[in-house]
């Protein structure tokens, strides 16, 4: 499962897809549209998103992977959003997979986001990060950041080469049940066309030095104070490079003018013999891989509706058994910039993420049995651990100097139980009246007592018998057979003979 999901990962991070700014297509100005966007300071919206994975017919597949490609495959999620402002927004949506269904509530606001899903107990918070009083200097306000977006809109869409298809037609869509005129915005991307399209936006604002000093201005203003800080201050003539934002500009083209040609070349001659190379990389990014993207627009620029389709094209290799992934969105947009109201979540009894730092076995129990936010914190490994521990200190294991090391008596390997048992999460309590030890089992809740000198095991009050008796060393440090604490805790163990680093055991919990 780690190759497909690894895999899966580094191919959507190739893709290099940019259609947000593009130049004007059939009379409309689409950073007019995109520009408008940011305009609207309250919404109405609704959002479907759906992923779909080919697999290969003749995919010989593992449980695991299995269970993964099930877990992908045929996921949706619909949500339904009220945006206020844009420091208040609220969410009500449901997650489907397979035939479970999730639904949840979001709500944020200037000091929190809160979520309140199915199954859980009580609602999750997680605060705001407030700006440090030291660096409220240093961090763009909210008005600051949108200028920028638009200054950056206004500069990209001008020297952005248009995709190969850009359409504009016009006609009857009904959004949110009624009927609009809107002007439909058509564009397709292939990956095939990323490098051509790179060397083209950098050629072009290279030549736009006005524009593209103006908006290197831009990020001087933003950014100055920050670069001031983390970089040392360079002078000209007596200014600051970074606070003046005409200053950093100048200096920031010449460079750019200076070094784009060699750095065009360097990509193109690098793209060109990464794709010659591997076969699997010219798969991915080919014109299979592609991006449609529909935008509907009214005649004030608002946008209405969206529609995009992404399919990501894979390697045709013996080791990864789906062919492609196609992700689709497709949004409803109403109420721009009239009156919205957010749906708030009760927060008097939320867990506060930031405040509480619930275990793996918390979180379960945090959640009801059968529920589908449950089952999906166990498939997503919320329980996996994994414990190395060396039988000897080695010149590579200097980070265990403070630790009790294993030890090997009449074949049985020995391990300190605070430190197995704390790293597998249980909670550990020694009764030095009793001489006996006390933990519970994070994840189960079992109750377990080991009474030192005994091979006997008290688990909720029934018996076990373990392979070897409970011992305290010398230093007072209490060991334990490590397979019978593994076995207690849920976990496997492994013992690794010498290959050059010293001999070891691992734990793993999955």
């Amino acid at each position: 499962m780690m190759r497909i999901r690894t895999g899966l990962a580094a191919m959507l991070a190739m893709m290099l897809i940019v259609l947000a700014g593009c130049q004007s297509v059939g009379g409309v100005d689409i950073a007019q549209v995109v520009n408008q966007s940011l305009n609207v300071k309250s919404v109405e919206s609704k959002e479907t998103v759906t992923v779909k994975l080919d697999v290969k017919k003749d995919a010989k597949l593992d449980p695991e992977d299995e269970q993964f490609i099930n877990l992908l495959n045929g996921l949706q999620i619909d949500i339904h959003t009220k945006k206020e402002s844009n420091e208040k927004m609220s969410a009500r949506g449901e997650l489907k997979i397979g035939n479970k269904k999730l639904p949840f509530h979001i709500s944020v606001d200037p000091k929190q986001v809160a979520l309140d899903v199915e199954g859980a107990k009580e609602a999750i918070v997680i605060p705001t990060a407030e700006v440090d009083p030291s660096m409220a200097e240093l961090t763009p306000d909210l008005e600051q950041m949108e200028a920028f977006q638009k200054a950056f809109i206004q500069w990209f869409s001008k020297n952005a080469p248009n995709p190969k298809v850009a359409t504009v037609t016009s006609g009857m869509e009904s959004v949110f049940g009624e009927s609009k005129f809107l002007d439909r915005i058509h564009l397709e991307f292939g990956a095939d066309e990323t490098l051509g399209w790179i060397q083209g936006f950098v050629k072009a604002a290279i030549a736009d030095e006005e524009g593209t000093k103006a908006f290197l201005e831009e990020i001087g203003k933003l950014y100055g104070p920050l670069l001031t800080t983390m970089l040392e201050e360079e002078e000209i003539g007596g200014a600051n490079i970074y606070k003046d934002g005409e200053l950093f500009a100048t200096f920031a083209y010449k460079w750019l003018k200076e070094n784009a040609d060699q750095m065009l070349k360097e990509l193109t001659t690098g793209w060109e013999q990464a794709i010659k190379e591997s076969p699997e990389l010219a798969q991915v990014l080919s014109d299979k891989t592609k991006l449609k993207l529909d935008m509907y627009s009214d005649s004030a620029k608002n946008i209405h509706k969206t529609n995009m389709e992404l399919n990501i094209q894979l390697p045709s290799t013996d080791d990864m058994p789906v062919n492609s992934i196609l992700i689709q969105t497709t949004s409803e947009l109403k109420n721009h910039n009239n009156t919205v109201k957010v749906e708030p979540i009760n927060v008097e009894n939320a867990v506060n993420v930031m405040e509480e730092e619930l275990t793996p076995g918390e979180w379960l129990r945090f959640f009801e049995e059968g529920s589908l936010a449950k089952d999906l914190l166990k498939q997503m490994g919320i329980t996996y651990k994994f414990i190395y521990l060396p039988m000897s200190q080695g010149e590579y294991d200097e980070w265990l100097n403070d630790s009790p090391l294993p030890y090997v008596e009449k074949g049985v390997t020995m391990v300190p139980l605070r430190y197995v048992a704390e790293e597998l999460d249980a909670v550990v309590k020694w009764d030095s009246k009793q001489k006996q030890v006390t933990m519970m089992d994070d994840i189960t809740g079992s109750k377990i007592v080991l009474k030192l000198g005994s091979n006997i095991a008290l688990v909720d009050g029934v018996q076990k018998k373990i392979s070897g008796k409970l011992v305290i060393s010398k230093d007072g440090t209490v060991y334990v057979p490590l397979r019978s604490v593994s076995e207690l805790l849920g976990a496997k163990v492994q013992f690794e003979p010498d290959s050059g680093y010293g001999s070891y055991v691992t734990v793993e919990r999955q």
